[in-house]
């Protein structure tokens, strides 16, 4: 049985990161003339609502949880540079339990400052040759690089800290250079693998976070907005499409959720779990936004209106993370290989090998 309710503990750490938020005046960054910084007060503030180390479920909180919380950045667009902080340094803690040296040091310097963890994952590049992007980079204090085969970590330069690459979401954007003292991740593929997993889904949770919120705005101007005398939600071209937008909001947490749920409840089938959830909210999460950005016309597309930045953000964290046919490729696979008589009995499969990050 798959138990997706939320604990007392839970339940307070949700809503202490809903007030956190909601009184949030920017988006956890500040942009100042062509460079970035981080919001400093924003980030202690959900940081003491998230103790990330030694181990999370150690201290009460669930991989569940973190995708709840992922959730919740998602629908606010504020601190969504967590995401790619907590999977980092889940990964640094597994490195260092495993015995790494370089790990330890690490994790010491950003508990003591409150240092942010950014990653880059390569296969968010579509050309294999070009320089990975982090989206949090430019106000990322440690980098990790990671693909099928394995991941490495740094600390981030102090002469480009704060650049940051244009982009349309308007996120820290960075692209990385090759530079040295770069120290391989403890735990080879096997550890790669399991930092992807934990990042596309705690990226599609944050999707799922966003398609919903952009739905509920789309469904409220949609009641209030009147042509031809009546309420444009009552056009049945609008009503079904804000069906879909629901349907397409409310599958990605699901399974956003069942995947958090597999990290620790049932592993072998987390991998691909992970795969299926970022792969359908990089095209379900897209489909919501566009037609909730659609019911608003014009206006949609204007800064005064907060749905088109939903829209920007999961173009954005979508193509960041991979491309999600690659993801669909995995799957499919799986799918072919599995057992005729229990076509829906997914697990794990060595075909998840080769799909990469």
């Amino acid at each position: 049985m798959i138990d997706l309710s939320p604990g007392e503990l839970e339940l307070s750490v949700l809503d202490g990161f809903a007030r956190v938020l909601r009184d949030a005046e920017t988006q956890g960054w500040r942009r100042e003339g062509g460079g970035c910084r981080l919001d400093d007060g924003l980030w202690r503030r959900l940081l003491d609502l998230t103790p990330v180390m030694p181990e999370v479920e150690g201290q009460g909180l669930s991989f569940l949880t973190l995708a709840l919380i992922a959730d919740r950045l998602g629908a606010e667009l504020k601190g969504l540079l967590l995401i790619d902080h907590l999977a980092g340094v889940r990964a640094l803690t597994g490195a260092a339990e495993s015995g790494d040296a370089s790990a330890p040091a690490a994790l010491r310097q950003i508990e003591a400052q409150g240092g942010v963890v950014g990653l880059a994952p390569r296969a968010g590049a579509l050309d294999p040759r070009t320089p990975p992007l982090s989206l949090s980079g430019a106000i990322a204090d440690w980098i990790i690089v990671f693909d099928a085969a394995g991941a490495r970590f740094a600390a981030q330069s102090p002469s480009r800290r704060g650049e940051v690459v244009g982009n349309l979401a308007d996120l820290p954007v960075q692209v990385l250079e090759p530079a040295e003292g770069w120290a391989e991740l403890q735990g080879g593929p096997a550890a790669a693998r399991m930092l992807a997993a934990e990042h596309r889904t705690l990226v599609a949770a944050a999707i799922g976070g966003m398609a919903r919120r952009a739905m509920e705005l789309a469904t409220a101007y949609a009641k209030e907005r009147f042509q031809f005398g009546q309420a444009i939600g009552s056009f049945q071209a609008i009503a079904h499409g804000l069906a879909d937008a629901k349907l397409h909001a409310d599958g990605i947490e699901l399974l956003s959720q069942e995947a958090a749920w597999a990290r620790n409840a049932a592993p072998e089938r987390f991998e691909l779990l992970s795969q299926m959830a970022f792969a359908h909210a990089a095209h379900a999460g897209a489909a919501a936004v566009k037609f909730a950005m659609h019911v608003f016309g014009g206006y949609g597309a204007m800064p005064d209106f907060p749905v088109q930045a939903y829209f920007r953000t999961v173009r954005a964290v979508s193509l960041a993370v991979g491309d999600c046919r690659e993801a669909r490729r995995a799957v499919g696979r799986v799918v072919i290989q599995a057992p005729p008589e229990t076509p829906f009995a997914l697990s794990a499969s060595p075909a998840l090998e080769v799909a990469g990050g």
